[in-house]
């Protein structure tokens, strides 16, 4: 790599251009002055750049790689933006850094980290907190976790993606058929806020308790989905929300199948990971139909939401959008629509890149010696 021009030969080339030099006969004479000195030349088009003055610029300051340095009253700008922001959405939709600073319109253009250092650096302790209690586990399920990723993180870097057929899980959603039902929906999927500790309390970042605070939301749909060569191939409506031994079974014998028969092949054997339910995945009746249709299931292990896929990504990624589409309250049969449509739309490389970080997450739980891992 060529060294970068001197200031005297940016005079000297500057100079060469008012006489009259064409850009061509400028380079070709640096060519010939660095060659008797055994030092390489810049291509024509970094020439080319300094005699339009787009580069090298006279009495600019170096600025590469430092980090811009806000104002305090521009951070307390934001802040207080930050606190309108929260207090407007009432909890029902994110507040991010970028939100925040697309509102304030700062002159200087900063990126995220920054201002969250700078914030930090004026001793205002705003970070993305939680909005909700953290999950417990006792002894026997942190062991069980601890065992099955221990084995976990020792496969290849494609073996979710490339040796497992499928991965299921099931989810029900509620329907959001009036105004305070969509609210409610709306504030218990957000997953946290920027924050302080202090505003841990305050009404605009609870979130509300589904056990104390229950709202009837009017309507449900259950789903039972799979992702198989990175898309969900299985959507499958459960017919009136009921989850057992024989729906599993007719699924497995069913969508299932079928599914796995159209995007793997037949094979001999398919592998399945699929969540620990003993009503359904792990009932008799579904034993024996992945029996007939040669389906070998491997559980995720109990209460781990962060290790499936369909848990920290599919799920609140279709709840997500489909939320943001909702202007109003909604039928089931729309909202059923809506859910089947946008899953659909998921990005392949999306879903992939989340299987992929199985592995990942595997390790992080395995060193936490089975408990549960700060990963969304």
């Amino acid at each position: 790599m060529a060294p970068h021009l001197t200031k005297k030969e940016i005079d000297t080339l500057r100079v060469k251009l008012g006489e009259g030099k064409t850009p061509i006969e400028i380079h070709t004479w640096l060519e010939k002055a660095r060659r008797r000195q055994g030092i390489d030349s810049p291509d024509l088009t970094n020439v080319r750049k300094v005699l339009k003055g787009n580069t090298y610029k006279a009495n600019v300051l170096e600025a590469r790689g430092r980090k811009r340095i806000l104002t305090r009253k521009q951070i307390l700008k934001l802040d207080t933006i930050r606190k309108s922001l929260l207090k407007k959405t009432d909890g029902e939709e994110k507040v991010t850094w970028e939100r925040i600073l697309r509102v304030g319109r700062l002159a200087t253009k900063v990126s995220a980290a920054t201002v969250a250092k700078n914030f930090l650096g004026e001793s205002i302790d705003v970070k993305w907190r939680t909005a909700r209690e953290a999950q417990t586990l006792d002894a026997k399920q942190m062991k069980e976790r601890f065992e099955i990723t221990g084995r976990w993180k020792y496969y290849a870097d494609n073996y979710f993606n490339d040796e497992v057929d499928a991965i299921l899980d099931c989810k029900k959603f509620q329907v959001p058929t009036h105004n305070r039902a969509l609210s409610h929906v709306k504030k218990i999927r957000i997953k946290g806020h920027l924050r302080t500790r202090s505003e841990g309390t305050a009404s605009y970042c609870k979130k509300p308790n589904t056990k104390r605070n229950r709202v009837n939301a009017g309507g449900g749909v259950s789903i039972c989905a799979g992702i198989i060569n990175g898309r969900l191939h299985l959507w499958y409506h459960l017919k009136k929300g009921k989850w057992n031994g024989q729906v599993a079974a007719d699924l497995y014998r069913g969508p299932l199948k079928t599914a796995l028969e159209k995007h793997r092949g037949k094979k001999d054997r398919y592998l399945v990971l699929e969540d620990n339910d003993p009503s359904g995945f792990k009932s008799k009746k579904a034993e024996e139909a992945k029996k007939e249709v040669h389906i070998r299931a491997v559980p995720f292990p109990k209460y781990s939401p962060d290790l499936n896929p369909l848990d920290f990504h599919v799920w609140h990624a279709v709840e997500e959008k489909v939320i943001k589409k909702l202007k109003g309250p909604t039928s089931v049969k729309r909202f059923k629509e809506l859910l089947r449509r946008t899953a659909k739309s998921l990005k392949e490389d999306d879903i992939r890149a989340a299987v992929s970080s199985i592995k990942a997450r595997a390790k992080a739980v395995h060193a936490a010696k089975g408990g549960l891992i700060a990963r969304d």
